[in-house]
């Protein structure tokens, strides 16, 4: 009978043993499936952005290919600024994209493009660089040849060397 009861609290111990693995192993899955979630979760964010700015660039192309039409059939005629009605002024300055219910003007001539906010340039692009007012970068931002900084894990921020 004693060998029967050790026996049994061998196998009660064995039992309750592989319930604890078990139960270990189905934390380490869930903590797998939260981390699965979060990485198709920023993967649906990364492609609806990413479709938007499709959209976005299709839309611009068709404007830009109407506005070409109309600039053609002016200057045809001799005139030398364009105007249209969605807010674009071409001239000896160059483009100008401006609406007279938005804050915001981009110029582009020869020499880059400002973006301003009323009377404040919110961007400046020129052979000099990159002039911006509140930039965000939505997935990570290179800094020269070596250095990269990203969200990390999804808590933190990582900077990176990248060069060779």
């Amino acid at each position: 009978m004693e060998e029967n009861t050790s026996s049994l609290t061998t196998s009660l111990i064995e039992t309750q043993d592989a319930i604890e693995e078990t139960s270990r192993n189905v934390g380490d899955l869930t903590d797998n499936v939260a981390g699965i979630q979060n990485d198709l979760s920023a993967t649906t964010e990364t492609l609806t952005s990413s479709i938007n700015t499709l959209q976005q660039e299709v839309n611009a192309r068709m404007t830009a290919d109407a506005v070409e039409l109309a600039i053609e059939e002016k200057i045809s005629n001799g005139v030398k600024s364009v105007e249209t009605e969605t807010g674009y002024r071409f001239d000896k300055d160059g483009l100008t994209i401006s609406k007279s219910d938005s804050d915001l003007t981009t110029q582009i001539d020869n020499t880059g493009m400002v973006v301003s906010n009323r009377l404040n340039d919110v961007l400046t692009a020129t052979n000099d660089g990159v002039e911006a007012v509140n930039l965000t970068s939505r997935k990570f931002l290179i800094i020269g040849n070596n250095s990269r900084i990203q969200d990390y894990n999804y808590t933190s921020t990582g900077i990176f060397w990248i060069g060779s």
